[in-house]
């Protein structure tokens, strides 16, 4: 490959049909195609047996796979012009249906990396204001409420995780991360019952939590 290189780089690249480094070229090319195509049939008979595989220890185990939630996910590592039809699996006798967005574990799952960490980032944090809601009428709010120690002992226990859950497992960018401390820093400056201008570096020391980019 490196020979080839070389002789490109000081001649120019072949165009000429007999020339054999051209003929090489196309040679290599058809034969590199033909292993992708033989690596993709490989990878799909992998992933049928594996889904066979856990049909077979389910029901050696004693339960059953919910058909609702066994569905398939056409992953796309890299966007592209050229769509593919998505392969189709089955689950015993029923066909896994092909989906674009689903949860497993809390995590949402979709074809792209990208819509990944945007929709988890956006679903945690209106999970994160729900919590913050029910707990109200425990007194969880600035004004007439508790007292700040047990405002943040709460906001640690029931908030904070919610709105962290899973960032670990995703490759989050700044944008993310501001998403997520926005919501923290505005959280807390209304427990403390402070204004909005009130400086960011105050109010973690005030309350000893870490800034989500920790």
């Amino acid at each position: 490959m490196r020979k080839c290189y070389d002789v490109w780089s000081r001649n120019g690249k072949p165009t000429n049909p007999d020339d054999k480094s051209y003929q090489d070229r196309v040679n290599t090319r058809k034969e590199f195609k033909k292993q992708v195509k033989v690596e993709q049939a490989r990878e799909r008979d992998r992933e049928k047996q594996e889904i066979l595989e856990a049909r077979t220890r389910d029901r050696m185990e004693g339960y059953k796979l919910q058909p609702q939630k066994s569905v398939a996910i056409h992953i796309q590592p890299k966007p592209t012009k050229n769509s593919c039809e998505p392969e189709q699996y089955q689950l015993g006798k029923d066909p896994m249906p092909n989906v674009t967005k689903s949860t497993h574990l809390g995590i949402i799952r979709t074809p792209s990396m990208r819509q990944n960490i945007e929709s988890n980032v956006e679903e945690n944090v209106k999970k994160a204001r729900r919590s913050a809601y029910a707990l109200f009428g425990s007194g969880f709010h600035g004004e007439n409420g508790l007292d700040p120690e047990s405002l943040i002992h709460l906001y640690k226990t029931y908030i904070s995780p919610v709105l962290l859950y899973g960032i670990e497992l995703l490759t989050t960018k700044s944008a993310h991360l501001e998403t997520l401390e926005k919501f923290q820093k505005k959280m807390l400056k209304q427990i403390l019952s402070v204004p909005m201008s009130t400086p960011d570096p105050s109010v973690y020391i005030l309350t000893g939590i870490l800034p989500v980019e920790a």
